[in-house]
């Protein structure tokens, strides 16, 4: 029992281990496009066409396009310096962001007529 232990205690610190790699070596190499100064590289500016379901009472959905929005990415494997990897924005401009109707409350006691 002692060795299972010990072996998943070192598979999951070389796990560990391999994972701050990669990220360090992802963020290392985009700081590294940066001082290149190359247009483009490692930034770039997408438009994304943000779409909005609308459900109605009946069960339907209207769907609204909203105004085109420019949203700057980084291209890496990982999100760096406060922006998203351009691969995953791009996968996910695509989604539709589904609105809910949202009811108010009742106020306590009501109005009387």
């Amino acid at each position: 029992m002692h060795q299972v232990l010990a072996f998943l205690r070192i598979t999951l610190i070389a796990l560990i281990a391999m994972i701050v790699a990669v990220y360090a070596g992802d963020y290392l190499f985009v700081r590294y496009r940066i001082l290149r100064n190359k247009t483009g590289d490692p930034f770039q500016s997408v438009k994304i066409e943000p779409t909005y379901g609308i459900p109605h009472k009946n069960g339907s959905a209207e769907i609204i396009v909203g105004d085109p929005e420019d949203e700057t990415c980084v291209h890496s494997i990982f999100p760096h310096m406060g922006y998203e990897p351009c691969w995953y924005l791009a996968r996910n401009s695509k989604n539709i962001i589904m609105l809910e109707i949202l009811s108010p409350k009742p106020l306590l006691g009501g109005f009387k007529n």
